[in-house]
Formats: structure tokens, C-alpha cells, sequence
């Protein structure tokens, strides 16, 4: 993709979150006069341009280091803009956690009983980037591409197995069928992008290696 390209792009689609997230908080003050499900919906819309400006994020920086460009500054003002539109999912996270799932009118609620998942012992993920690919290896043959499963009972399984810093990515979630697919690529984008787990290997071997001096 061309640089100027993804600029571009970048901007536009930076400009639809920043529309998105500024109109979060008066959403959240006034839902019980918003349609049934509008704050799911405007979480999906800003989560989806997000994840369409990390991959920006992503062609920027690559062309910032092969250019010698100044990198750090990049990734600050990345990090910076991206962290308004966090905010601002946190906030709908914390509304949609509190507020009751409204009935749109000719709908009924779904009381169905579910029967309880079967116990299974699955690979616990706490967060650590390192432990990624292993953890979603297992969890994508065990349970992802079950096809007995409904999305919902994947997301209750995803949820049994996650700990720490993962735990608290999805903590916000409501247990729906369309949380599921949202929640797994919150924690890819998180803990399973290649320079997050490179990063996390090098950090490990800096400790390693500084303990092994201090033992000495």
C-alpha cells in the first residue's frame, strides 16, 4: 500500500472515530431513549474503525523505521489518538455492563434456560503475549471451530479461560453471540500481533539476562 495511501486513509477513518467516540457520553446519558441495541452497535462501529486504523498504524510505522523516520514520535502520537477512542470503548464497556438488555416492541426476551457447558480443560491465557499463539492454537481447535458450538457458548468458554490483564480486555462483554467475534479480535489486536509477541520475548530475555548478572 502506498504511503501517501495510508495516510490517507488513516485520517479519514480517524476522523469517524473521533465522531463516534465525542457523541459516547451523551449516548450513555440518554439510552433509555436510544433504539434497543444502539450502544451495541456504536461499540462494534468504533471497535471496527479501529481495528481498520491499527492496520494503517501498522504500514506507517513499517515505512517510518525503513526510512529512518522518527519512529518513537509516531508511535507516541499513535498511541495518544488511539487512547481517546479506548476511552471512549471503556465507557460504553461499563454502560453496556450496567444497563439491561432492552426488548425492541413485537420482541420477546430470550428466558430459554441453557444448560450448563460441560466442564473442559482448556489452556488458561493471563495476558503475556509470549503465550499467545499456544494458548489460541489450543483454543481455536477446542472451541472456535467447533461447529456443535453456538458463538455464545464460545464466548463463555473464552471468558472460563482468560485471567489478568486478558481478563479485564473483555470484562465489559455481555455473553451475545455478536460479542464473541468482537472479543476475540480485541484480544488478537492486543496480545497477538507479531511485534507485541517479539516485543515480549526480547523484554524476557533483557530480565533473563540481567538476572544471570546479578546471580554473578
Amino acid at each position: 500500500m502506498e504511503i501517501e495511501k495510508a495516510l490517507k486513509l488513516r485520517e479519514a477513518h480517524r476522523k469517524i472515530a473521533m465522531k463516534v467516540a465525542a457523541e459516547v457520553p451523551e449516548q450513555i446519558g440518554n439510552w433509555r431513549e436510544l433504539p434497543p441495541k444502539h450502544l451495541e452497535m456504536t461499540r462494534i462501529q468504533l471497535f471496527e474503525t479501529l481495528t481498520a486504523i491499527r492496520r494503517f498504524d501498522e504500514v506507517i510505522e513499517s515505512y517510518v523505521c525503513d526510512t529512518d523516520g522518527d519512529i518513537l514520535k509516531e508511535i507516541e502520537e499513535t498511541k495518544k489518538t488511539n487512547g481517546q477512542f479506548h476511552r471512549a470503548l471503556l465507557l460504553l464497556d461499563e454502560a453496556l455492563s450496567r444497563k439491561p438488555a432492552p426488548v425492541a416492541e413485537g420482541w420477546q426476551r430470550d428466558n430459554t434456560v441453557r444448560p450448563k457447558l460441560r466442564k473442559l480443560s482448556l489452556k488458561r491465557f493471563g495476558g503475556d503475549p509470549k503465550d499467545w499463539m499456544e494458548f489460541w492454537d489450543s483454543f481455536e481447535g477446542t472451541i472456535d471451530k467447533n461447529d456443535t458450538l453456538s458463538q455464545r457458548d464460545k464466548f463463555e468458554y473464552l471468558k472460563d479461560c482468560l485471567e489478568g490483564k486478558a481478563k479485564q480486555v473483555v470484562a465489559g462483554f455481555r455473553l451475545t453471540e455478536a460479542n464473541y467475534a468482537v472479543a476475540v479480535q480485541m484480544l488478537k489486536d492486543r496480545f497477538g500481533r507479531e511485534e507485541e509477541i517479539g516485543r515480549a520475548h526480547y523484554e524476557g530475555m533483557i530480565n533473563y539476562s540481567q538476572s544471570l548478572v546479578t546471580e554473578i
